[in-house]
């Protein structure tokens, strides 16, 4: 028996986030965010390139990140009206250590439509058993009228909300 087996992409998304201190909101004030990380894997490390469960390179997708409600994005860059996303790509060995490739590293822009968050990848070819990484910051600073106890006199902070920041990123690819 005779068995044609075509390979396939392996993709997996994975989103971590952790504080950022100074986000500039404005053109003289700034505020705490929160750092992004999103992870677009093709394969985990031990994704065989050849056989039964070949892996083949990924290409054509896009990551769509809705933001939580009340943030804002600022880029990798964290000033406002900024669009960039700083990106760098990994190769993942069997015990899934990542190591960053060589020339990898480069910048998107973003595609910003009110809490949702566009990169379109359609440059990248991911390898079996690389990953991408994007970089981007966001955060729920509101302009606060705050008093200052001492003066008596009223300034403007930017004050995040506290508690939790949560939001979805999705892997969309063209053709399928």
């Amino acid at each position: 028996t005779l068995t044609l087996v075509e390979p396939s992409i392996a993709p997996g998304v994975k989103k971590s986030g952790k504080g950022h201190e100074s986000v500039q909101v404005t053109d003289k004030d700034t505020a705490n965010g929160v750092e992004w990380t999103v992870s677009v894997y093709n394969g985990d490390g031990t994704s065989p390139k050849t056989g039964e469960n070949a892996v083949t390179e990924m290409t054509g997708f896009t990551i769509t990140d809705t933001l939580e409600e009340g943030f804002s994005f600022y880029g990798a860059s964290a000033v406002a009206d900024a669009k960039d996303v700083t990106y760098d790509i990994y190769n993942i060995d069997v015990n899934g250590k990542e190591t960053k490739v060589d020339g990898s590293s480069g910048t998107f822009t973003a595609a910003i439509d009110g809490q949702k968050v566009t990169i379109d990848c359609s440059s990248i070819t991911l390898q079996p058993n690389q990953c991408i990484k994007f970089q981007f910051v966001t955060s729920s600073a509101k302009p606060t009228e705050v008093v200052d106890e001492d003066t008596g006199e009223t300034e403007t902070m930017y004050i995040a909300d506290a508690g939790k920041a949560s939001n979805t990123a999705y892997v969309t690819f063209k053709n399928g």
